[in-house]
């Protein structure tokens, strides 16, 4: 017989205790990783949830500042028509719009960079649950749930 090599009697016999307590163990590390993924996966959806929100208030500042700048626009027309009549009209038409509108396009550039790399967070952090999601749905595959609710089940 090798070196090395088992005999029959040497085996230790099944110990359904030590069994039982290996299976605990594992599925009690299992639950541990899901309820680790699903927390991070919740995370992921409240800084979604909370760029999308930041997003629609930068649309709504954004709409608030094209009108302010339409108001300035039409107060510029009506000062320059009555300052300096037609031909100076043009000038402050101009000057007014110029002034209205770059400010409102830079202040809505501002505020949709600031959402963009909320959203850009948010993505990762959300990919990064689907990740850990992964690992649950491996042990879910490998029977590591056994005695808890199937995995399609409504929660």
């Amino acid at each position: 017989m090798p070196d090395g090599a088992v005999t029959l009697q040497q085996r230790r016999p099944f110990d359904p205790v030590t069994a039982h307590a290996a299976e605990k163990g594992a599925r009690e590390a299992w639950q541990a990783r899901a309820s680790e993924a699903e927390a991070l996966v919740l995370k992921a959806r409240a800084e979604r949830d909370a760029a999308i929100e930041r997003a629609a208030r930068a649309e709504a500042g954004a709409d608030a500042a094209h009108r302010d700048a339409e108001r300035q626009h039409r107060i510029g027309y009506l000062e320059a028509r009555s300052k300096y009549g037609l031909g100076g009209m043009a000038l402050g038409l101009v000057l007014t719009a110029i002034v209205a509108t770059g400010s409102a396009q830079f202040n809505a550039w501002r505020q949709a960079m600031a959402v963009r790399e909320t959203v850009k967070a948010s993505n990762e952090a959300f990919g990064q649950g689907v990740a850990v999601g992964a690992v649950r749905a491996d042990a879910e595959d490998k029977g590591l749930n056994r005695g808890r609710e199937p995995a399609d089940a409504p929660r």
